[in-house]
């Protein structure tokens, strides 16, 4: 089950681990572990991580960390621990922490050998420069990573390309969906737009 501590601030590091102890019990459940806005630092991020990490019997698929100015490279560094044993599906990493180049670069550099992370959530990261995002594709594109979704944000019109066709390289290599089928919704999705501008423009005449 899940474990959601999200926008309670004044958790901080010290209430964080302490509500996480039950990561580290043999017969634990939770698979869904979200910490973001918990007023957490690299400190208390890393100390739920070694719990998860340092229990056999862990079995959390989905880790989501962010929206504190405490979580910088360290933490995502940290996280590399998770990605390793390869049971991690569907990582955040987002919204206004300090995580930056160093610390996504890593998190790239962990994919190489992961076979089960899916999705992958990088959105609202100041310190992610484009230079940075452009060799954390590079990374996942020379790796073959499986990820059929991956945010990033941006606003360079080529990076967007180059991640949507990244995304659905590796959901048709995976059988999820087919050329046929994106093209299709992206037909439908430009009609729907195109409607959307028609009744706008009609509505403010």
């Amino acid at each position: 089950g899940p474990i959601n501590l999200q926008y309670n601030y004044e958790l901080n590091d010290r209430g964080v681990v302490g509500l996480l102890q039950v990561l580290s019990r043999p017969h634990c459940k939770l698979q869904e572990v979200r910490v973001q806005a918990t007023g957490a630092t690299d400190t208390g991020i890393g100390e739920v991580i070694d719990l998860i990490v340092s229990n056999p019997r862990s079995n959390v698929t989905l880790f989501s960390v962010g929206s504190d100015v405490g979580i910088t490279d360290v933490s995502a560094k940290k996280v590399t621990g998770l990605v390793a044993r390869n049971q991690l599906q569907h990582l955040v990493l987002e919204n206004s922490c300090e995580v930056g180049d160093e610390g996504m670069l890593s998190v790239a550099e962990a994919l190489k050998d992961n076979t089960t992370l899916t999705k992958l959530h990088c959105s609202s990261l100041e310190k992610f420069t484009a230079e940075g995002k452009a060799a954390f594709l590079d990374k996942l594109e020379s790796y073959g990573s499986g990820l059929s979704e991956l945010v990033i944000s941006t606003q360079d019109g080529a990076m967007q390309a180059r991640i949507k066709a990244f995304v659905e390289a590796n959901r048709i290599r995976k059988g999820e969906t087919t050329r046929e089928e994106l093209d299709r919704e992206a037909y439908i999705e430009a009609m729907a737009q195109d409607l959307a501008t028609d009744f706008l423009v009609d509505y403010h005449r």
